[in-house]
């Protein structure tokens, strides 16, 4: 396995017992698993050179051996060894069980060995579909959506074919797919994009490999729609981060529960309506995100992000537009509003780095946060930054208005509040035509939130099973 990277396992191979992987720890003495900081029940062990592998199976097996024992060595479960394929279709399948590579500084062409790889895998291909699918238990990654690798057209091939980087890649139709107990990340993406759209990612990460690509889902330049997709109990890192943002994006509908993890969601790098990058913006509307304690939407060096309509519900702060690095022109073109931005009472729901000059020009600007329903200590940002305007906003606290949870039924509940009402939120702005049940909304009244039926007096049960037809949507996901 990758060194310098923090990963638990010390080699790709991986032993699975009945269908359940077992911990790798070093040397052979077996007697180590109970000893283990990461306390396995069962481990493996593979001798220096390579020729044994020694395994002690978890208790209940009472020292007989599994019905199924499998070893295996292979980086993919499917991915053509030729680069830049088009239109090939991967439907019905259960894939699992790959001994892939890690990636950290993947993108440097001298870390070829460490390109993203999938246990299913596009190989730089452009318009696959991929879609009724399990894909579970890869050492590291269950799927890779983009070019793999490689600064400046140096292809980054872990075959060592030095196959050209295609010219075509990326704009992928990816939905209604299980990613499951892969050890480190669902999905992984350089130059990924597409359509990502009712697929459940759950049980993922634990192998402790680390560095910028720590996620349950990260990609480097996605574009397209993103919608209808549930994310639960995945542990280290972040479930979703996009880094290096390149064209219009919808994100809408989707449910993020944050489990032994960071913040729900992270934006990184992108320039926004006003850079140079062609960069539109990136819409996320009637979303669902309840974090652990950390926080919930994240940004840095990023700009054009509009929030509409989501529930964001965290002890923390709840939008955190932080850390620049002066990587790009700064963090501006932010607009927020009808949205529930609810954070404890020790915390400010709303966070944005204090004013900065780059490049002679004004870091922090054109930020509008307005007509959401919040919650928590007051707002902290730079009120001496040129176009920031934050507020009218209304305050719930110490009102009826709730939020709970049933993470095992996945059903949220809301009781309304008369709060609801004196948000002053627009109707028909972003977000504002259907709801995160994929209801119409009133073109009379503007409920902020992702509940359009929501009411002042009313208990709502919610189940967070995103309902819809994306195939309506896919044709206009980069027309917005």
């Amino acid at each position: 396995m990758q060194g310098n990277a923090g990963c638990h396992a010390l080699t790709t191979g991986q032993v699975y017992y009945d269908g359940e992987p077992l911990t790798e720890i070093g040397g052979v003495d077996l007697h180590k698993c109970s000893s283990n900081p990461y306390k396995p029940d069962g481990c493996f062990s593979a001798t220096s050179d390579g020729k044994s592998i020694y395994a002690r199976w978890p208790k209940k097996y009472n020292g007989t051996m599994p019905d199924l024992v499998e070893a295996t060595v292979r980086s993919r479960v499917f991915a053509p060894h030729k680069r830049g394929l088009q239109y090939i279709v991967v439907e019905g399948f259960v894939i699992e069980h790959a001994a892939n590579q890690w990636i950290a500084n993947f993108w440097y062409p001298e870390n070829f060995h460490y390109a993203q790889s999938g246990a299913l895998g596009t190989r730089s291909g452009y318009r696959w579909t991929i879609r009724n699918n399990t894909i579970r238990k890869a050492g590291t990654i269950g799927l890779d959506i983009g070019f793999e690798g490689g600064y400046g057209g140096h292809p980054a091939d872990n075959e060592e074919t030095n196959q050209s980087t295609p010219e075509l890649y990326g704009e992928h139709t990816i939905v209604h797919n299980t990613f499951e107990k892969n050890r480190c990340s669902a999905l992984q993406g350089t130059g990924g994009s597409g359509t990502f759209a009712y697929n459940i990612i759950q049980d993922n990460g634990g192998c402790g490999c680390a560095g910028a690509e720590n996620a349950a889902f990260k990609t480097h330049g996605f574009y397209g729609l993103y919608e209808g997709n549930v994310f639960r109990r995945n542990t280290g890192g972040v479930p979703i981060w996009f880094d290096g943002n390149s064209g219009p994006t919808h994100f809408t509908r989707n449910v993020i529960l944050v489990g032994d993890q960071s913040s729900a969601l992270v934006f990184e790098l992108g320039d926004g309506p006003t850079g140079t990058t062609g960069f539109t913006h990136t819409l996320v509307d009637n979303n669902i995100i309840v974090g652990n304690g950390a926080g919930g939407i994240v940004a840095q060096d990023a700009c054009g992000i509009v929030l509409g309509h989501n529930l964001i519900f965290d002890k923390s702060t709840v939008v955190s537009l932080g850390g620049l690095t002066g990587r790009n022109s700064g963090m501006y073109d932010w607009w927020v509003q009808a949205n529930m931005l609810l954070s404890s009472a020790g915390n400010p729901w709303l966070h944005m780095h204090h004013e900065k000059i780059l490049d002679g020009k004004d870091a922090i600007k054109n930020e509008t946060v307005q007509h959401n329903l919040v919650r928590g200590a007051a707002p902290d940002y730079p009120s001496d930054a040129p176009d920031v305007t934050v507020g009218p906003n209304q305050d719930a606290t110490g009102s009826d208005f709730g939020v709970s949870l049933d993470h095992e039924q996945m059903v949220l509940t809301l009781i309304g509040s008369a709060d609801l009402d004196h948000t002053g939120c627009q109707v028909g702005g972003p977000g504002g035509d259907i709801d995160f049940t994929g209801a119409k909304r009133s073109s009379s009244k503007c409920v902020p939130g992702p509940l359009a039926s929501l009411s002042a007096g009313q208990t709502v049960n919610i189940s967070l099973w995103p309902t819809g037809d994306v195939s309506t949507r896919v044709s206009n996901a980069i027309l917005i």
